[in-house]
């Protein structure tokens, strides 16, 4: 009796462990198809720069996210697709330096997000919350 109840545990952890897994893959997977598309302003167009770098979850000063350069430089992006807001995921994105903004963080330049698009997710660790 003791051990069909064991079984019959473990069995149910097994499945609720899986059924985890296939949603935290199909998420990744849905991520991967989306783009941001934001109408850019032609006065805009010439100061939009691209960046390929890798979104970071900072826990300091009350928790951000931010974007490591594949260059080293680093940026606090605004308006990105809270889908592609995984820690480890290697995005591309275009958008423009904003100049005229503070943040708490002071952990890089403001980027305004126009467009988005995965690189690789092979590392992106899905958190709990955003």
């Amino acid at each position: 009796m003791k051990t069909q109840l064991l079984i019959g545990i473990i069995s149910i952890l097994l499945v609720s462990c899986a059924g985890e897994k296939i949603k935290t893959e199909q998420s990744q997977k849905s991520a991967r198809s989306i783009v941001l598309n934001e109408a850019v302003p032609k006065e805009e167009a010439n100061n939009m720069i691209t960046v390929v770098g890798t979104i970071r979850r900072k826990h300091i000063e009350g928790g951000f996210w931010g974007l490591d350069s594949k260059d080293g430089k680093k940026y606090m992006p605004s308006g990105l697709n809270k889908d592609l807001l995984i820690d480890g995921m290697i995005i591309e994105v275009k958008g423009i330096i904003v100049e005229d903004v503070m943040t708490f963080q002071q952990y890089g330049k403001t980027l305004k997000v126009k467009e988005s698009r995965i690189i690789d997710d092979s590392d992106a660790k899905v958190l709990n919350s955003h």
